[in-house]
């Protein structure tokens, strides 16, 4: 691997998208690059770290939570509930999944007014 290559996998390997083979065939190399491949690396986190810390974080449009609530008290009114052992009420596995789904969802909506919002 030359120079160039490790620069391209160094930012793979910042961000965690190396396969473990490939981690081990980028330390070995870091290794053989010496102080040239540690001050790369270097450089590589503290671009990611100024990335990360420019993302701001958007919270959920009141629409975006009113259609949440309106879906779980329409569930919530048509699913049945049980008593565990210990007396605690659970929800049934329906609304579990239901539940599940609607958290990605949000966040996925959150996830998308993020992306926008950097973009500009």
């Amino acid at each position: 691997m030359n120079f160039e290559e490790f620069q391209n996998q160094s930012r793979f390997y910042v961000v965690g998208a190396l396969e473990p083979g490939e981690v081990d065939e980028f330390e070995r190399e870091r290794e053989q690059f010496g102080k040239k491949a540690e001050d790369f690396v270097t450089q590589c986190y503290a671009l990611h770290e100024a990335f990360a810390l420019s993302l701001r974080s958007l919270k959920a449009s009141a629409a975006i939570k009113e259609q949440l609530m309106s879906m779980v008290r329409e569930r919530k009114g048509s699913s049945c509930c049980f008593e565990g052992p210990n007396g605690q009420s659970r929800f049934d596995s329906e609304q579990a999944i239901f539940a599940k789904q609607m958290t990605k969802k949000a966040e996925q909506e959150t996830n998308r007014h993020v992306i926008k919002a950097t973009r500009r």
